[in-house]
């Protein structure tokens, strides 16, 4: 796919400003070419055959096993380097962050009080 932005200057100077201003995708990008200049003796680099993958996570998954009559254990199989969200609430209506942790080994585990009606959901920001 052409986008409209084919050059975007990342910064600028009284001697070099900015052309266009754009927010390419990522995906569309494949050469990035570099200027440098040391003492008005600059250089050109030029990368070419470039991808870049944009890593989307798939949703977690949330499990509960009863421990005994006041402990439950959690747990969350997710993707390692992404935040995941811990969300309770008693009503399924208002919803109250209670962890924020990224996985080990694609599993974070915690265990909580079992006491009351709770519900728990998991999200990637």
């Amino acid at each position: 796919m052409t986008r409209a932005c084919a050059i975007l200057p990342l910064a600028g100077s009284s001697r070099w400003a900015r052309s266009r201003n754009c927010t390419p995708t990522l995906t569309d990008v494949n050469q990035i070419e570099v200027h440098q200049d040391t003492w008005d003796s600059g250089f050109t680099v030029y990368y070419d055959g470039l991808r870049f993958e944009v890593t989307v996570p798939s949703a977690p998954t949330l499990a509960a096993t009863l421990l005994s009559s006041n402990l439950v254990r959690l747990t969350v199989r997710g993707v390692d380097g992404f935040a995941h969200i811990i969300e309770a609430s008693s009503d399924l209506e208002r919803w109250t962050a209670v962890r924020t942790n990224v996985p080990v080994a694609g599993v974070m585990e915690w265990t909580e009080a079992a006491s009351g009606q709770k519900f728990f959901r998991a999200q990637v920001p």
